[in-house]
């Protein structure tokens, strides 16, 4: 009897694991594992794409602006006024992938005393605006006559009545900042960057031009972070 009972325990415990039906007797017993799906089970949950990393404000802060060079171009600085437009010629063809474009304001042009070899061809080009419609006169905007800085000859035009115009402007992409400028006719100035002012350096060598002497003895100075500039 006790070797009895031993064996049917064995097979009822077996019953359980296999999912077997055992018979003990006159009673029925019937005992299924349940196993549930695969896609049931509990999965790992998904990682999250890496959010893009940006500069927190304290980094920002650090961040130190490349050094600028001031470089003084008016025309009588030069032998000839063609000098300085050779070297503006140049400038725009270097600094090309910085820019946005190039403008003036076409009223009141002039012809400087300093401009000979080009003088007629100027005369020619400012007499053609002012035959133009003038635009009309808005409260707070500046007139602006747009060059194609891709141009070949839209280049020339520019470098030249830049010097004959109340204001001319050469401006980075999204006009963040001004990499030369004619004001009032008379003062022309640059404000390069160390590394685009080495560009402009080195192509004007390759041309076997001489780079001003000024130019090259004029300090680079870092501009001051932007909240001590106010």
């Amino acid at each position: 009897m006790l070797g009895d009972g031993v064996r049917s325990r064995a097979a009822r415990n077996n019953s359980f694991d296999s999912g077997m039906t055992v018979t003990v007797g006159a009673r029925t017993r019937s005992a299924t594992v349940f196993r549930a799906p695969v896609e049931e089970l509990p999965q790992a949950a998904p990682r999250c794409p890496e959010l893009p990393r940006f500069p927190t404000p304290l980094r920002l802060w650090q961040m130190a602006e490349e050094a600028v060079t001031t470089l003084r171009a008016e025309l009588r600085r030069f032998g000839r006024a063609e000098e300085a437009f050779a070297l503006l010629e140049t400038f725009l063809e270097v600094a090309r992938p910085r820019l946005e474009t190039a403008s003036l304001d076409p009223r009141e042009l002039y012809l400087p005393e300093e401009m000979t070899d080009d003088r007629a061809v100027v005369r020619d080009l400012i007499d053609a605006i002012g035959n133009e419609p003038k635009p009309q006169r808005r409260l707070l905007v500046v007139a602006e006559r747009k060059y194609d800085l891709d141009d070949v000859q839209a280049r020339w035009d520019f470098t030249r009545l830049a010097y004959c115009s109340d204001l001319a402007t050469v401006w980075s992409r999204g006009r963040r900042t001004t990499y030369f400028e004619v004001t009032d006719k008379s003062r022309a100035t640059y404000w390069l960057p160390d590394t685009l002012k080495i560009q402009y350096f080195d192509a004007i060598a390759a041309k076997g031009w001489a780079v001003p002497e000024d130019w090259l003895s004029a300090p680079s100075k870092t501009p001051k972070p932007w909240w001590r500039r106010f």
